[in-house]
């Protein structure tokens, strides 16, 4: 089962594919959103480049990387060092708001429509657009919570008040619109006082960040309880006109939201399964009368209005066209031809299924296909020193 890709060429108007999902979207009876890091970044929220060397500057000089992702996995001397980067790491990416509007747009599309949305971001940018605490299902975790590095017991912690106060002790001035500022003549320090290094109030030892990185993620009962609150919705909703809507997620952690779409896509025909996704808009040749796969940057506004338009969520927005209803079998996307994204397609599903066959019967009937398996697709272990 799905075990090729289908796919057409994109065509150099994006007015059909966007004209046809706005259709699709006013008829569906629900909006399932599934979304991953390709969603933020189209927010702007980027994580080397500008950005990094506006915040990260001083870290890259005495430490060598180049960009954020690999700054998270440093093996710092000290924990005073280590929390200094990871305090502006979160506040930048969880406290700071995105610079583009692409969250707001997209929960203008669907706040009227009965929506749930699964995502594998941490940066906490659903809720702060306006989207209900209660239909959102972060399920690796958040930047704004703390949990024992051990772990201990199943609790996390808000960490914003502890967070600003590291990025205040290392010189920046936090500014009443959240922007971080340095004074003239300020060298920023890339350490932390002892005394803001934050520790389990149960047990004492090193807290870490509640990111599902390795076996000691903690599922707290906010977790749980929005698991639950997700496989209700599907529950609800079987057999409707349901719109699996996929945006910007990618092939590292597959069997959370892109496998699991598929799979309640072909069962289900009158489920209509979107990709959008720049370069990776694909899907299997077993759901070919249910995809519209478009290949283009999501959230690009002010390009929206243009007949050029390259973006997806602000051209919805801003269509006025007369949508038409999907042909069966209708995708668009520049990459159909790559050989290699076929194949990934083809292993991805493969280890799916193999996956699911070894999960427990437990932990299969309480969480719909998404979230038994996370681990299998985990980073490497954080490592703590002193």
């Amino acid at each position: 089962m799905f075990s090729k890709i289908w796919t057409k060429k994109s065509t150099n108007d994006c007015s059909g594919p966007i004209d046809t999902l706005r259709q699709v979207l006013s008829h569906a009876d629900a909006v399932v959103i599934g979304a991953g890091a390709g969603l933020s970044t189209s927010a702007g929220f980027t994580y080397d480049g500008e950005r990094f060397r506006e915040y990260f500057s001083d870290f890259a000089s005495k430490y060598g990387f180049t960009d954020m992702y690999s700054g998270g996995f440093y093996p710092y001397p000290t924990m005073e060092e280590y929390w200094a980067y990871w305090s502006r790491y979160i506040y930048i990416n969880r406290y700071q708001d995105a610079p583009k509007p692409v969250y707001q747009g997209l929960f203008s599309l669907v706040k009227d429509k009965d929506y749930f949305v699964l995502t594998t971001n941490v940066d906490h940018c659903f809720q702060k657009a306006g989207f209900d605490k209660k239909r959102l299902f972060y399920t690796q975790g958040d930047y704004g919570l703390f949990q024992c590095s051990e772990p201990c017991c199943q609790e996390t912690y808000d960490n914003d008040k502890l967070i600003r106060q590291m990025v205040e002790a290392q010189g920046y001035i936090i500014a009443p619109d959240g922007q971080l500022t340095v004074p003239e003549n300020t060298i920023l320090k890339t350490y932390i006082p002892s005394e803001l290094v934050p520790h389990c109030p149960h047990c004492g030892r090193p807290m870490s960040m509640n990111l599902r990185a390795d076996d000691t993620f903690v599922e707290d009962v906010g977790w749980h309880t929005a698991a639950d609150r997700y496989s209700e919705f599907l529950r609800r909703h079987e057999g409707q006109r349901i719109l699996f809507l996929e945006l910007g997620v990618g092939y590292n952690t597959p069997a959370i939201i892109k496998c699991p779409f598929w799979q309640m896509t072909a069962k289900n025909p009158n489920a209509t399964y979107v990709c959008i996704n720049q370069g990776q808009a694909v899907c299997p040749q077993e759901i070919e009368r249910q995809p519209i796969c478009i290949d283009m940057d999501i959230g690009d506004a002010p390009a929206a209005r243009r007949s050029e338009s390259r973006c997806c969520i602000a051209g919805l927005a801003y269509s006025g066209r007369k949508a038409k209803m999907p042909r069966s079998s209708r995708c668009w996307s520049s990459d159909c031809g790559d050989g290699r994204l076929a194949a990934l397609v083809r292993c991805v599903f493969s280890a799916f299924r193999f996956s699911k066959r070894t999960c427990s019967e437990s932990s299969a009937s309480k969480y719909p296909l998404a979230v038994t398996q996370v681990m299998s697709y985990s980073r490497p272990r954080r490592c703590f020193s002193h």
